[in-house]
């Protein structure tokens, strides 16, 4: 399947409504079949209220949609502070995507790499996320 395609896909996904707010409610499991079959959802032991869970969802559906618009609309101008890109390599960035090579599109300084997670980074890889970020700005602070 070309990559474009599964992208495509993958953003058709997550403008679908209900499925992400319905699979993300509080269940006995903490780990679900994708419904299209690109791996699993796993989601953290709490799952947030239902307000948190919409606000992620319209996130999402933006990020699949009009930020994309809105991104295009700034033409070539690429912003110029560092930026820091990190991903799950459990995920569908790593599987569908060149990271670094979209965000290069947006920014001028780019670093990232795909860490050994899913989608949860902050909650799976507590010490490398925080390792990662003090690098980060603390490089930028010299």
């Amino acid at each position: 399947m070309p990559d474009l395609f599964k992208s495509t896909i993958i953003l058709e996904d997550i403008r679908c409504r209900p499925w992400p707010k319905e699979r993300l409610r509080p269940s006995p499991t903490t780990s679900q079949a994708h419904p299209c079959g690109y791996g699993r959802l796993s989601k953290p032991a709490s799952t947030p209220d239902p307000a948190t869970i919409h606000a992620s969802c319209e996130d999402y559906r933006a990020a699949a949609g009009i930020d994309i618009v809105q991104d295009d609309a700034d033409g070539d101008r690429r912003l110029p502070m560092p930026l820091l890109a990190l991903w799950g390599d459990h995920g569908v960035i790593e599987r569908c995507f060149d990271a670094l090579a979209l965000w290069r599109l947006r920014a001028q300084d780019v670093s990232g790499e795909a860490l050994p997670c899913g989608h949860y980074m902050a909650e799976e890889l507590p010490e490398q996320i925080a390792g990662r970020l003090k690098t980060f700005f603390g490089e930028r602070d010299q």
